[in-house]
Formats: C-alpha cells, sequence, structure tokens
C-alpha cells in the first residue's frame, strides 16, 4: 500500500512537472501600447525621469513598436511575393523541399535565440555614446 503511494504521488509529479514545462504559447501578448508603457516605465525607474521624460519615451517606444509591426507585415508580403514567384519556378516538389528546409532555419533560429545567455558582464562592450541633441 505505502509503495503504491509513493508510486502514485512520483507519477503525479511527473505529469505536472511534463505538463508545466511544455506550456509555451505565445511568449508576448502584450500590445504595442502596452510594450511601449512597460519600456518607459522600465527606464523611469531604471534612470530617474521626471513625467514629462517618460511621456516622450512613450511616445518614442510607441512609434518604435508601431514600425516593428509595419516591417513585419512588409517582410511578409515580400516573402509571399517571392513564394508565388518561386512556385512558378519549381516544381511541387521541390517547393515542398524549399518550404520544408526554410521551416528548418527557422526553427534553428528560435532555439538559437532561446539558448542565447550573452557574453559575460566582463566581456561585453560598452556601448557607443551617443550625444544627445538638445531641441
Amino acid at each position: 500500500m505505502k509503495n503504491r503511494t509513493i508510486l502514485l504521488l512520483a507519477g503525479a509529479l511527473f505529469i505536472a512537472t511534463s505538463a508545466f514545462s511544455q506550456q509555451g504559447g505565445p511568449r508576448n501578448e502584450m500590445t504595442k501600447e502596452q510594450r511601449a508603457e512597460h519600456s518607459s516605465q522600465r527606464m523611469k525607474a531604471q534612470l530617474g525621469l521626471t513625467d514629462e521624460q517618460t511621456q516622450k519615451i512613450y511616445d518614442v517606444m510607441l512609434k518604435r513598436e508601431e514600425q516593428l509591426v509595419n516591417n513585419r507585415d512588409a517582410m511578409r508580403q515580400r516573402r509571399e511575393e517571392m513564394d508565388k514567384q518561386l512556385i512558378q519556378i519549381l516544381t511541387p516538389e521541390q517547393f515542398d523541399k524549399y518550404q520544408q528546409n526554410r521551416m528548418e532555419r527557422r526553427e534553428k533560429m528560435k532555439d538559437r535565440r532561446r539558448g542565447q545567455q550573452g557574453p559575460p558582464a566582463s566581456k561585453m562592450q560598452e556601448p557607443a555614446p551617443v550625444t544627445p541633441e538638445k531641441n
């Protein structure tokens, strides 16, 4: 009886940890406004910004987020256009293999990003100085 209870608990623990480890889901579900707000608030806390500076930083970050969305959309459209052209050139088998290779490269890039830890702080270069422009 005691062994059975231990076995059941171990099984339940294994299942629970497996379920949690496989939960991937979307990595970032924040809207562009939320991302801009998060960035500006983080900078406010780190740099001691005034409310006016924080609002200006928010505006800059929101503009950047909008540009990123537009760039992604444009990239997707260019890829779709290229695929239409490739379909005209490649055989169906070649196009399938091309798509499979593209997906494999995409997965490798995702894996690299997940495993990327970055260099130790002692090996990092300082960012290039930026001289602020006063308006």
